[in-house]
């Protein structure tokens, strides 16, 4: 495990997820909003998880090639669910940022 892919899935996926979905939100379509979003995160976290794959097929090819047994720690279920789980978190944060920008366009309108 890298702490730069780690640090790479945390921060590209969100970003984009954010940049993609303002509009939408700022369009009064925060359903649509944070659908795309989403889906810009879902497809972060599978890239990463399918990143984590090759590079493990990589290393183990590389050992059997050797005549070592690879054991990869942590396994490789651990990496994939890490990957898995900054996906699902980027999501939450995205629906709670959502949340807090339609109230405050709620009480901005409610203002006028």
């Amino acid at each position: 495990m890298s702490w730069y892919w780690i640090g790479l899935a945390l921060a590209i996926p969100t970003v984009a997820g954010f940049v993609i979905a303002l509009p939408f939100w700022l369009a009064r379509a925060t359903m649509m909003g944070n659908i795309v979003g989403s889906g810009v995160i879902l497809v972060g976290a599978l890239l990463s998880i399918g990143r984590e794959y090759v590079s493990l097929a990589a290393i183990r090819l590389e050992h059997f090639e050797g005549g070592k047994l690879f054991r990869p720690s942590p396994d490789e279920f651990t990496r994939y669910a890490i990957y898995a789980g900054i996906g699902f978190a980027e999501v939450f944060l995205l629906f709670m940022v959502s949340i807090w920008v339609e109230e405050a366009l709620r009480r901005r309108r409610g203002r006028r």
